[in-house]
């Protein structure tokens, strides 16, 4: 009888395992930097035009400039200007100073502002069926899952089904 037991409870472990053959295989995640880019109005365009335009990038993108990088480069005494102004909107609406570069370049335009961030992609997969276990990723699902609820803890898991 204690053979049975033992046969039972080894059977037991092995239905958790996370792969038929034992073994975990990681599904592949790409962490990709992307940049946004804002560059001044080329040509001798007014400063109030010019910082307009530069508000409504900031505004835009501000969740972005509260926890990412972000270097300004200014060219000329408009640009300085125009820079100065956006750092000092950027600290009054939170951005850390330590995440804000200011460089002076030789650019075509008085300013441009690039915001440095990177996203994590995952592969697309189908959930496992009982009836295909042997075929495709089996683990694919679940770990794009777990990426998706750790970047969007709003909708945890995709439940769009076609």
């Amino acid at each position: 009888m204690k053979p049975v037991w033992i046969g039972l409870w080894a059977l037991g472990l092995t239905a958790c395992v996370n792969q038929i053959d034992g073994h975990y295989t990681p599904v592949a995640i790409d962490v990709i930097g992307v940049d946004y880019h804002y560059q001044g109005i080329e040509g001798s365009q007014s400063y109030k035009v010019q910082s307009q335009a530069m508000m409504a990038f900031m505004e835009q993108h501000k969740p972005l400039l509260l926890k990412e990088a972000v270097t300004v480069y200014w060219d000329g005494n408009q640009g300085k200007k125009l820079a100065k102004a956006a750092q000092q909107w950027m600290l009054k609406v939170g951005v850390p100073p330590m995440q804000i570069s200011m460089m002076a370049a030789e650019l075509n335009s008085p300013l441009e502002i690039v915001i440095a961030t990177h996203h994590v992609q995952v592969p697309l997969c189908q959930p496992v069926k009982a009836e295909a276990l042997g075929a495709g990723a089996f683990n694919c699902y679940s770990e794009s899952a777990r990426w998706q609820s750790l970047v969007h803890p709003e909708k945890m898991l995709n439940t769009n089904r076609e």
